[in-house]
Order: C-alpha cells, then sequence, then structure tokens
C-alpha cells in the first residue's frame, strides 16, 4: 500500500469538494491533523472513515 498515493488521492477528493482540512475533519467527525496525516502520506485512514469521503 503506497501512503502518498492514497494521501495524493485524499487530497484531490477533498479539493474537488472544495473543502478546507478543517471541513472534512468535521464531516467525518475527526481532527483536521488526522486529515494533515493523511495527505502527507504519515498515516492512511481507518476503511470505515474512508467511507465518509465522498467521491
Amino acid at each position: 500500500m503506497d501512503n502518498l498515493k492514497i494521501g495524493n488521492y485524499i487530497k484531490e477528493l477533498r479539493i474537488k469538494n472544495n473543502l478546507m482540512q478543517t471541513e472534512l475533519a468535521d464531516q467525518l467527525c475527526i481532527s483536521f491533523q488526522a486529515v494533515s496525516k493523511w495527505e502527507l502520506g504519515e498515516t492512511v485512514p481507518d476503511t470505515a472513515i474512508l467511507l465518509g469521503i465522498k467521491h
């Protein structure tokens, strides 16, 4: 699994939906720091959280 590719994809979806990291985090009931770590490829979201991200 390539964490950076996953992070870039999440970032693309977030931008496509005109959301800031804080707004996406609020929608998913997580911290904006978690979103930042995903987008940087430091961590990946739990699969249950991925279902909440619109594409």
